[in-house]
């Protein structure tokens, strides 16, 4: 008896195996070039289907974005996701489907914290240094945050040695806020010292009023474990699927309304090159547009009133990125002598990540802020310039004796 397929090679027999076409094969229109779109569009003409992509900006990959504007030549910056967890199992076959294993690194993940001024204390140093900081009670003193935070998460996962379902999780947690779970429903509850040791060493702070749910299940699906990048830019992930396909890709088409029939469905979008309005017809539209961009799109028919509720309902949090690029990689020789990694901080630049790329040229873009939920909007909120000016100073506050940092920066 032969041994049974790992997950991958389930996925690459799933890929190999001609599609059976149990109809005719028919024009689809599909919204939106990012992944969602992409592999939508690849899955359509496999089975043989014909497909136009209407994408609303001038490339694909929507929330992958690499910059490489306004930077030196071989440096560049990930505006959207930078970092890859190894429980994403169907995009690493992706990235192996397409060609691009072999440029898969490990992602630094080692963290240095920067507290309350000037301390600053490296990701090994004991748990009693980054305690001492904060008023706990003499058991929670006794362990670390982290560990300390699984006591609380893995008993509504785990019922034993059984993992429940996610209704099950909601029902035993789902009214609680990340605060009032550990206030309220954890036992022992913690103390507001453990709570302000976890937020901040957690980055967790602008999160304590949201769902615990969903900080629960970001746990249980290890979505911050083993994490890898594409050396040479994330982009490079879409630009490679958008190659295996022959639809048309029509860019700078904004979707403004979408109404369906018997007949099939119609799109209208608003040509941002040229400002006019152009129609779009197929037999049948998916739609992998955000939410948020749903709310500006006429539907004829109306949508469900459910559907409606749940456009206008969902969350979407604030996240900001400030990149700068430095003539030196000033980090690898300054306290606290970082090769890499990142460095959190109480300071309102939250997160500082130091790009493994680059070496060769001397300098370095860094990720001299990434701040999400209300820390985010306050950057956001700030010009450009004012932005840039910010950081920088709050990078030499963590690192003593910086020379001139910055030549650009976004």
């Amino acid at each position: 008896m032969s041994a049974p397929l790992s997950e991958a090679e389930l996925f690459r027999l799933a890929a190999a195996t001609p599609w059976a076409q149990s109809a005719p094969a028919r024009h689809v229109l599909v919204l939106g070039a990012g992944m969602a779109g992409l592999m939508a569009a690849w899955q359509l003409e496999r089975a043989g289907h014909r497909v136009t992509i209407l994408e609303g900006r001038t490339r694909v990959g929507g929330r992958i974005e690499t910059l490489r504007d306004p930077f030196a030549h071989g440096l560049f910056a990930e505006a959207g996701a930078m970092r890859l967890p190894a429980s994403h199992r169907l995009t690493h076959w992706l990235i192996d489907e397409l060609g691009l294993a072999a440029k898969l690194r490990s992602f630094d993940s080692r963290v240095a914290f920067h507290l309350f001024g000037s301390t600053r204390i490296a990701n090994d140093a004991p748990d009693s240094a980054i305690s001492d900081l904060f008023e706990l009670t003499s058991a929670e003193r006794e362990v670390s945050a982290g560990a300390l935070w699984e006591r609380a998460w893995r008993p509504v996962v785990f019922d034993g040695g059984r993992m429940r379902g996610w209704d099950e999780v909601e029902a035993l947690v789902g009214r609680y806020s990340v605060r009032r779970f550990l206030e309220e429903y954890v036992r022992p509850a913690w103390s507001p010292g453990a709570i302000e040791r976890f937020g901040l060493l957690y980055n967790y702070e602008s999160l304590m009023e949201s769902s615990v749910v969903e900080l629960i299940r970001e746990e249980a699906g290890a979505f911050y474990e083993d994490l890898s990048y594409l050396d040479g830019g994330m982009d490079q992930l879409p630009r490679a699927l958008a190659s295996r396909l022959t639809a048309e890709v029509r860019f700078g088409a904004r979707v403004t309304a979408i109404a369906c029939d018997e007949s099939g469905v119609r799109v209208i979008c608003r040509d941002t090159a040229g400002n006019v309005d152009v129609a779009a017809s197929a037999d049948y539209a998916i739609v992998t547009l955000p939410l948020p961009v749903l709310r500006f799109i006429d539907f004829t028919p109306r949508l469900p009133v459910a559907h409606s509720a749940a456009i206008r309902q969902l969350h979407y949090d604030a996240a900001t990125k400030v990149f700068l690029q430095v003539r030196e990689r000033f980090w690898e020789r300054l306290p606290p002598n970082l090769q890499g990694g990142q460095v959190s901080t109480d300071r309102p630049v939250r997160n500082i990540y130091y790009p493994p790329h680059g070496e060769e040229t001397g300098r370095g873009v860094v990720l001299a802020s990434y701040t999400w939920g209300d820390d985010a909007e306050g950057w956001a909120s700030l010009a450009p310039n004012n932005r840039l000016a910010e950081a920088t100073e709050q990078l030499r506050e963590v690192h003593d004796g910086i020379p001139g940092l910055g030549d650009v920066g976004a």
